[in-house]
């Protein structure tokens, strides 16, 4: 009895045991080591490592659109892309990247990315963009451009240099040579793409204001130098003209009198002296008779024969320098002695 009790209770353990077992075998398996290998795509770096290739985008081609929208590819070399300013020609770039492209600039008063077309391959795995570039004035630009992440790939970047160059300019002015009479003035009529200034080689015969008109003060030849400033859009340029100023011609009036003729004359800017010259009857040539100073206007040439013809002409001169200038001669006037 005592051994059939004692058989009894091993056989309960026993059966126990089994049990015990059997639970732990079937209850549900919980592992650390199994999530460790689940990768996820967004794991910070250092924690678990992301086994997908790592992305690229890659400076395929410069783009440019001429005025009749026709395409011109230039393969890149190295990431710099240098461009002109210009109100016809458009440009863009041509990348090829793991995953959709976007772009930023660092400089978008400079260049921007004005629109974008894009051609997803491939499931989603390769993109081609042509990225439209709006230049606006000249500069350097940093164009930062992200391939977006994937299943398939990493994110990845890459940066471009683009350096908007300025364009030349040029001055258009009708004639390179003016020439007036002192006291009188020129426009030069000059224009360009920026603002015009202008600087006289010789203020003391003539001077230029802001707005290129030329007073012209005493006889002489000057240099006129036309600049077009520099500015965000284009480059500067200058160019010269020559301005020569003389001695007006005299207006000259002979009223004859009794044994007598009158002279008068208006004044001449920048003259110093005129010379009067007569022709006496039967004379071949004038002659040089009087030098009245540049404040006389008028002269009476007396003790002439009644009835005989006299012609009379002068000139303006003066001296600049060690230069003498000279008017031309003056209308001549023929009157008759009374």
């Amino acid at each position: 009895m005592m051994e059939h009790k004692k058989l009894t209770t091993a056989c309960l353990a026993f059966l126990l045991a089994l049990v015990l077992a059997a639970g732990v075998l079937c209850a549900p398996a919980v592992s650390a080591s199994a999530e460790d290998e689940v990768i996820s795509f967004n794991d910070p770096p250092g924690i678990k490592a992301d086994t997908r290739p790592k992305g690229w985008v890659i400076f395929a081609d410069k783009i440019e659109w001429d005025p009749q929208r026709y395409y011109r590819y230039a393969p890149a070399t190295g990431n710099t892309m240098d461009v002109t300013y210009s109100t016809t020609v458009q440009y863009g770039l041509h990348l090829v990247g793991s995953g959709f492209i976007e772009c930023s600039s660092s400089n978008s008063d400079i260049v921007e990315v004005a629109d974008d077309m894009h051609v997803v391959l491939d499931e989603g795995v390769t993109d081609e963009v042509d990225f439209i570039l709006n230049v606006k004035k000249g500069g350097r630009a940093v164009l930062t451009f992200t391939a977006e992440e994937t299943p398939y790939h990493r994110s990845a970047s890459l940066k471009v240099t683009v350096n908007v160059l300025k364009p030349g300019q040029s001055i258009s002015i009708g004639k390179t040579s003016f020439s007036g009479t002192c006291g009188s003035r020129i426009t030069l009529g000059a224009s360009a793409k920026t603002a015009l200034s202008y600087k006289s080689s010789n203020t003391t015969v003539a001077t230029v204001s802001s707005k290129g008109v030329v007073s012209l003060i005493k006889p002489g030849t000057v240099t006129i130098t036309i600049t077009a400033a520099e500015s965000s859009l284009y480059k500067s340029a200058s160019r010269k003209v020559t301005v020569t100023a003389n001695l007006k011609k005299p207006d000259l009036t002979a009223t004859p009198g009794s044994g007598l003729v009158k002279l008068t004359w208006s004044q001449v800017p920048a003259a110093s002296q005129y010379e009067i010259y007569v022709k006496h009857p039967g004379a071949a040539k004038f002659k040089h008779v009087l030098t009245k100073a540049a404040n006389v206007k008028s002269v009476t040439h007396s003790g002439l024969k009644k009835g005989y013809k006299y012609s009379y002409t002068m000139r303006a001169k003066t001296t600049v320098g060690s230069k003498t200038y000279y008017s031309p001669f003056s209308t001549a006037r023929t009157v008759t002695v009374k």
